[in-house]
Protein backbone atom coordinates (compact mmCIF):
# COMPACT_ATOMS: atom_id res chain seq x y z
CA UNK A 1 0.00 0.00 0.00
CA UNK A 2 1.53 3.68 -1.09
CA UNK A 3 0.84 6.67 0.52
CA UNK A 4 -1.76 8.80 -1.87
CA UNK A 5 0.43 12.15 -1.44
CA UNK A 6 4.07 11.42 -1.27
CA UNK A 7 4.04 7.90 -2.86
CA UNK A 8 5.86 6.29 0.00
CA UNK A 9 5.18 2.53 0.61
CA UNK A 10 2.94 2.16 3.86
CA UNK A 11 3.45 -0.43 6.21
CA UNK A 12 0.01 -2.27 7.19
CA UNK A 13 -2.48 -1.11 9.87
CA UNK A 14 -0.77 2.91 10.11
CA UNK A 15 -3.07 5.47 9.92
CA UNK A 16 -0.97 8.46 9.04
CA UNK A 17 2.17 8.33 6.52
CA UNK A 18 5.35 8.67 8.29
CA UNK A 19 6.95 10.29 5.67
CA UNK A 20 4.67 13.43 4.85
CA UNK A 21 2.27 12.99 8.06
CA UNK A 22 -0.74 12.38 5.05
CA UNK A 23 -3.79 10.49 6.53
CA UNK A 24 -4.02 7.01 4.85
CA UNK A 25 -6.83 6.76 3.22
CA UNK A 26 -8.18 2.60 2.24
CA UNK A 27 -9.09 1.76 -0.78
CA UNK A 28 -12.49 0.20 0.84
CA UNK A 29 -12.94 3.85 1.74
CA UNK A 30 -11.79 5.08 -1.69
CA UNK A 31 -13.99 2.63 -4.08
CA UNK A 32 -17.05 4.26 -1.73
CA UNK A 33 -16.50 7.63 -1.78
CA UNK A 34 -15.95 6.70 -5.79
CA UNK A 35 -19.52 5.40 -5.78
CA UNK A 36 -21.33 7.67 -3.58
CA UNK A 37 -19.81 10.35 -6.13
CA UNK A 38 -21.82 9.07 -8.94
CA UNK A 39 -24.55 8.03 -7.70
CA UNK A 40 -24.83 11.53 -6.23
CA UNK A 41 -23.85 13.24 -9.47
CA UNK A 42 -26.53 15.48 -10.62
CA UNK A 43 -28.39 13.63 -13.97
CA UNK A 44 -28.97 16.41 -16.57
CA UNK A 45 -33.04 16.92 -17.44
CA UNK A 46 -33.76 15.86 -20.84
CA UNK A 47 -36.74 17.23 -22.36
CA UNK A 48 -39.54 15.32 -22.86
CA UNK A 49 -40.89 15.96 -26.74
CA UNK A 50 -43.85 14.87 -28.31
CA UNK A 51 -43.18 12.86 -31.09
CA UNK A 52 -46.97 13.87 -32.60
CA UNK A 53 -46.60 17.23 -31.71
CA UNK A 54 -47.46 19.16 -35.35
CA UNK A 55 -45.02 22.47 -35.73
CA UNK A 56 -46.65 26.03 -35.52
CA UNK A 57 -47.93 27.09 -39.49
CA UNK A 58 -47.15 30.47 -40.42
CA UNK A 59 -49.69 32.25 -41.38
CA UNK A 60 -50.48 32.59 -45.34
CA UNK A 61 -48.57 36.07 -47.17
CA UNK A 62 -51.00 38.78 -47.97
CA UNK A 63 -51.49 38.55 -51.83
CA UNK A 64 -51.99 42.26 -51.72
CA UNK A 65 -48.46 43.42 -51.50
CA UNK A 66 -48.98 47.15 -53.16
CA UNK A 67 -47.10 46.04 -56.63
CA UNK A 68 -47.28 48.09 -59.04
CA UNK A 69 -48.81 46.40 -62.27
CA UNK A 70 -49.64 48.58 -64.80
CA UNK A 71 -49.28 52.44 -65.34
CA UNK A 72 -51.97 54.72 -68.09
CA UNK A 73 -50.51 57.89 -69.04
CA UNK A 74 -52.48 60.85 -69.62
CA UNK A 75 -52.52 62.60 -73.54
CA UNK A 76 -51.57 66.33 -73.47
CA UNK A 77 -54.78 66.68 -75.05
CA UNK A 78 -56.31 67.30 -71.88
CA UNK A 79 -55.24 70.78 -71.99
CA UNK A 80 -56.43 71.33 -75.42
CA UNK A 81 -57.53 75.07 -74.91
CA UNK A 82 -53.67 75.60 -74.68
CA UNK A 83 -52.93 74.34 -77.87
CA UNK A 84 -54.17 77.87 -79.27
CA UNK A 85 -50.92 78.83 -78.21
CA UNK A 86 -50.13 76.86 -81.82
CA UNK A 87 -51.71 79.35 -84.54
CA UNK A 88 -50.48 82.09 -81.97
CA UNK A 89 -46.83 80.79 -82.40
CA UNK A 90 -47.15 80.48 -86.05
CA UNK A 91 -48.10 84.39 -86.08
CA UNK A 92 -45.65 85.07 -83.94
CA UNK A 93 -42.78 83.99 -86.30
CA UNK A 94 -44.60 85.80 -88.85
CA UNK A 95 -44.13 88.70 -87.45
CA UNK A 96 -40.36 88.09 -86.80
CA UNK A 97 -39.71 87.01 -90.30
CA UNK A 98 -41.51 90.70 -91.56
CA UNK A 99 -39.46 92.23 -89.16
CA UNK A 100 -36.29 91.04 -90.31
CA UNK A 101 -37.17 91.46 -94.25
CA UNK A 102 -38.79 94.84 -93.91
CA UNK A 103 -37.05 97.81 -92.61
CA UNK A 104 -39.12 100.40 -90.47
CA UNK A 105 -39.43 101.00 -86.75
CA UNK A 106 -42.59 99.61 -87.02
CA UNK A 107 -41.74 96.24 -88.33
CA UNK A 108 -38.59 96.25 -85.69
CA UNK A 109 -41.57 96.94 -82.91
CA UNK A 110 -43.56 94.01 -84.86
CA UNK A 111 -40.67 91.60 -84.57
CA UNK A 112 -39.97 92.29 -81.01
CA UNK A 113 -43.82 91.69 -80.21
CA UNK A 114 -43.18 88.14 -82.36
CA UNK A 115 -40.34 87.36 -80.43
CA UNK A 116 -41.55 87.86 -76.85
CA UNK A 117 -45.42 86.21 -77.87
CA UNK A 118 -43.44 82.92 -79.57
CA UNK A 119 -41.02 82.54 -76.21
CA UNK A 120 -44.79 82.58 -74.07
CA UNK A 121 -46.31 80.33 -76.40
CA UNK A 122 -43.16 77.33 -76.49
CA UNK A 123 -43.04 78.06 -72.83
CA UNK A 124 -46.83 77.34 -72.96
CA UNK A 125 -46.45 73.81 -74.71
CA UNK A 126 -43.50 72.59 -72.93
CA UNK A 127 -45.22 73.32 -69.91
CA UNK A 128 -48.53 71.27 -71.20
CA UNK A 129 -46.45 67.98 -72.13
CA UNK A 130 -44.66 68.22 -69.01
CA UNK A 131 -47.80 68.41 -66.41
CA UNK A 132 -49.60 65.55 -68.96
CA UNK A 133 -46.86 62.98 -68.14
CA UNK A 134 -47.05 63.91 -64.70
CA UNK A 135 -50.84 62.82 -64.89
CA UNK A 136 -51.55 58.97 -64.65
CA UNK A 137 -53.18 56.15 -63.40
CA UNK A 138 -51.68 53.52 -61.27
CA UNK A 139 -52.91 50.16 -60.93
CA UNK A 140 -51.45 48.08 -57.81
CA UNK A 141 -52.72 44.83 -56.67
CA UNK A 142 -54.56 46.50 -53.79
CA UNK A 143 -55.57 49.74 -54.96
CA UNK A 144 -55.68 52.21 -57.85
CA UNK A 145 -54.11 55.56 -57.80
CA UNK A 146 -54.80 58.43 -59.69
CA UNK A 147 -51.76 61.30 -60.06
CA UNK A 148 -51.52 64.66 -62.02
CA UNK A 149 -50.40 68.54 -61.40
CA UNK A 150 -47.00 69.86 -61.95
CA UNK A 151 -46.90 73.09 -59.79
CA UNK A 152 -49.72 72.25 -57.96
CA UNK A 153 -50.36 68.22 -57.78
CA UNK A 154 -53.41 66.14 -56.41
CA UNK A 155 -53.85 62.37 -55.56
CA UNK A 156 -56.34 59.86 -55.61
CA UNK A 157 -56.66 56.46 -54.18
CA UNK A 158 -59.82 54.19 -54.50
CA UNK A 159 -59.05 50.17 -53.57
CA UNK A 160 -58.93 47.62 -55.95
CA UNK A 161 -62.25 45.64 -55.67
CA UNK A 162 -62.47 43.13 -58.73
CA UNK A 163 -63.45 44.48 -61.87
CA UNK A 164 -66.80 43.42 -63.19
CA UNK A 165 -66.16 45.63 -66.79
CA UNK A 166 -63.96 48.30 -68.86
CA UNK A 167 -65.64 49.90 -71.76
CA UNK A 168 -63.23 52.96 -74.16
CA UNK A 169 -64.62 55.80 -75.67
CA UNK A 170 -63.02 57.43 -79.07
CA UNK A 171 -63.29 60.55 -80.46
CA UNK A 172 -62.44 61.06 -84.34
CA UNK A 173 -59.67 63.31 -82.75
CA UNK A 174 -58.60 60.78 -80.44
CA UNK A 175 -58.47 58.01 -82.98
CA UNK A 176 -56.26 60.11 -85.05
CA UNK A 177 -54.20 61.55 -81.99
CA UNK A 178 -54.11 58.10 -80.08
CA UNK A 179 -56.32 58.83 -76.76
CA UNK A 180 -59.77 57.71 -75.16
CA UNK A 181 -62.07 57.90 -72.29
CA UNK A 182 -62.28 55.03 -70.53
CA UNK A 183 -64.78 53.50 -68.15
CA UNK A 184 -63.73 50.65 -65.20
CA UNK A 185 -66.63 49.39 -63.59
CA UNK A 186 -65.65 47.94 -60.10
CA UNK A 187 -67.68 46.03 -57.49
CA UNK A 188 -69.38 48.50 -54.50
CA UNK A 189 -68.84 52.79 -55.28
CA UNK A 190 -65.51 52.48 -56.73
CA UNK A 191 -66.22 53.19 -60.82
CA UNK A 192 -63.50 55.30 -62.46
CA UNK A 193 -64.31 57.71 -65.25
CA UNK A 194 -60.87 59.04 -66.56
CA UNK A 195 -60.07 61.03 -70.21
CA UNK A 196 -57.76 61.45 -72.34
CA UNK A 197 -56.46 57.95 -71.48
CA UNK A 198 -53.28 56.99 -73.82
CA UNK A 199 -53.76 54.34 -75.83
CA UNK A 200 -56.64 53.30 -74.06
CA UNK A 201 -57.33 50.04 -75.74
CA UNK A 202 -54.21 48.74 -74.35
CA UNK A 203 -55.05 49.70 -71.05
CA UNK A 204 -58.36 48.05 -71.20
CA UNK A 205 -56.68 44.51 -72.72
CA UNK A 206 -54.78 44.80 -69.23
CA UNK A 207 -57.91 45.46 -66.97
CA UNK A 208 -59.73 42.25 -68.98
CA UNK A 209 -56.81 40.02 -67.97
CA UNK A 210 -57.52 40.70 -64.38
CA UNK A 211 -61.19 40.10 -65.17
CA UNK A 212 -60.13 36.82 -66.54
CA UNK A 213 -58.66 35.96 -63.71
CA UNK A 214 -61.23 36.80 -60.99
CA UNK A 215 -63.40 33.95 -59.69
CA UNK A 216 -66.93 34.81 -60.74
CA UNK A 217 -68.30 32.94 -57.99
CA UNK A 218 -67.24 35.37 -55.61
CA UNK A 219 -68.09 38.50 -57.47
CA UNK A 220 -71.30 36.92 -57.37
CA UNK A 221 -71.74 36.52 -54.03
CA UNK A 222 -70.85 40.54 -53.37
CA UNK A 223 -73.03 41.86 -55.47
CA UNK A 224 -76.21 39.26 -54.55
CA UNK A 225 -75.15 39.95 -51.47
Amino acid sequence: MFCGKCGNQLPDGVAFCPNCGAKVIKEAESEAAATDAVVNAPQSVQPVTNANAVPPVAAPANKATGKLLYTAKRSAFMYKRRFISIPVLIAAILLIVLGIILDGIFFTVLAIVGAVAAVGCILTLVLTFVEASKSRIEFYDNKIVEKGGLFTSHESQSAMTPIIGVSVYQSFNGKIFGYGHLHVDKIGNWDIYSSYIKKPYEVKKFLESLISQTDYDKIGMHIYN
